[in-house]
């Protein structure tokens, strides 16, 4: 009986002029979606789902769709934002694409679901207990029900936000991409230049202003002494560990600086460097 209610929602739902069009404009997280195509997917949330936020933000993800140059990448394929109005009828986020070079969802190609919650500056994995794959069809309509589902932080931390440099700085990093993550390849870079508007790559946002002194360090640097574990492979979890080892130093232009680092994570197995996430950005000041 539920599952023929939901059925019959979702056909009034759809009904409604626009609705597609009206769900895929893109969030602040998420600006960019590809135009409306003739297929479509979508992810409908139950009505005022107790898991959902106002403001949440939630994408349908392809790991490998198509780019605007038509290449293979990560496509945010819809987005939408969580409201009063929307939390009520019940979240619905569509996906756009079609089997060309048209931007976006590929229809043969497994779907990923993100949630950016802005009220903690968090990324999410947002995993349904039953993965999507429905098999529900409205002639080219695909359409998952998602009522109970799980949030994997997608994030990168430290264990301390303050390096003092005469002692020798000491800071370690864990990174956490989610399960859909593992094996891919991940570079942890740095700016001292802020955070926005941040580098796009591909569908993700690198929350750092790049390229400056401190990014270029990371760079020539990566996966050595230095900066060790900074350049390696996700996990079965998607995890893994990084570290900024610097010695003593006495340099006064250093003092007080304020730096970022965030991580990206990359698919290799297409044979072309796919972005699959970017972390949030954390903060260090290296003081005296």
């Amino acid at each position: 009986m539920e599952r023929v209610k939901w059925t019959v929602a979702a056909g009034m739902w759809m009904a409604l002029a626009g609705l597609a069009a009206a769900q895929t404009q893109g969030t602040p997280h998420w600006p960019q979606v590809p135009p409306q195509s003739t297929q479509q997917y979508f992810a409908i949330f139950q009505p005022d789902h107790p898991d959902l936020m106002l403001d949440d933000e939630i994408a349908v993800v392809d790991g490998k769709g198509r780019g605007w140059g038509c290449e293979v990448a990560e496509v945010v394929a819809g987005a939408t934002k969580a409201t009063t109005t929307t939390l009520g009828q019940g979240l619905t986020v569509a996906a756009m694409g079609a089997d060309s070079c048209t931007p976006g969802w590929q229809t043969s190609n497994p779907v990923r679901l993100r949630l950016w919650r802005p009220s903690v500056q968090q990324l999410y994995e947002l995993v349904p207990s039953t993965p999507p794959a429905s098999g529900m069809k409205f002639a080219n309509l695909s359409i998952d029900f998602i009522t109970d589902f799980t949030l994997s932080k997608l994030s990168l931390e430290a264990d301390v936000m303050e390096a003092p440099l005469a002692g020798g700085a000491s800071v370690q990093f864990t990174l956490n991409a989610g399960p859909a993550s593992a094996g891919d390849t991940y570079l942890l870079m740095g700016s001292m230049s802020g955070t926005d508007p941040g580098l796009p790559v591909g569908a993700a946002l690198l929350p750092l202003n790049v390229p400056d002194p401190w990014f270029g360090f990371t760079l020539m640097n990566a996966g050595t002494a230095v900066l060790p574990g900074s350049l390696g492979v996700l996990d079965a979890a998607g995890r893994g560990t990084a570290a900024l080892v610097l010695p003593p130093l006495n340099d006064p232009w250093l003092a007080g600086l304020q730096v970022h680092h965030a991580f990206m994570a990359f698919d290799l197995t297409s044979g072309s460097l796919v972005p699959t996430m970017a972390s949030n950005a954390v903060p260090l000041t290296l003081s005296p």
